[in-house]
């Protein structure tokens, strides 16, 4: 029997084998490296699902398990939320974009669509996406 002792303590039995999530993230065996990873994991057994627990005291759910259950259909993003949950990288570029859209004089429907991109892309960090990348023009 496989046993596993969540960050909050918690001590769970018949926890899956870890060749059950071979070749994916897993936030027991394989946790992927998002910026929650280091938060205490805790098991929410009313829904049936690992959550971390941010500086905060609140519960969100942990970015691998959200993958999980959306490849098999289930919608466990609804949470309490404070917002740490948000990706600071992510949190900036809308905070860029939403700054730059409130400009007269840029492509909007470029930059919805390099936003978009942006947002759903595994990037690094802002500083690769420059305004033309963004389809934002420069003053002359």
């Amino acid at each position: 029997m496989n046993e596993f002792i969540t960050g909050t303590g918690q001590k769970l039995k018949n926890v899956h084998d870890e060749s059950k999530c071979k070749g994916r993230n897993c936030a027991i065996h394989n946790p992927s490296d998002h910026h929650m990873k280091d938060w205490p994991l805790h098991w929410r057994d009313d829904r049936g699902f690992f959550e971390r627990i941010c500086t905060c005291g609140v519960g969100h759910p942990d970015p691998d398990e959200l993958e999980f259950h959306k490849s098999i259909g289930h919608d466990i993003s609804v949470h309490g939320c404070c917002g740490c949950c948000v990706d600071p990288e992510k949190a900036r570029a809308r905070r860029i974009i939403n700054n730059a859209l409130k400009g007269d004089d840029l492509d909007r429907e470029a930059l919805t669509s390099n936003y978009q991109e942006a947002l759903t892309s595994n990037y690094q960090g802002m500083d690769d996406l420059d305004r033309e990348a963004l389809g934002i023009k420069d003053e002359k």
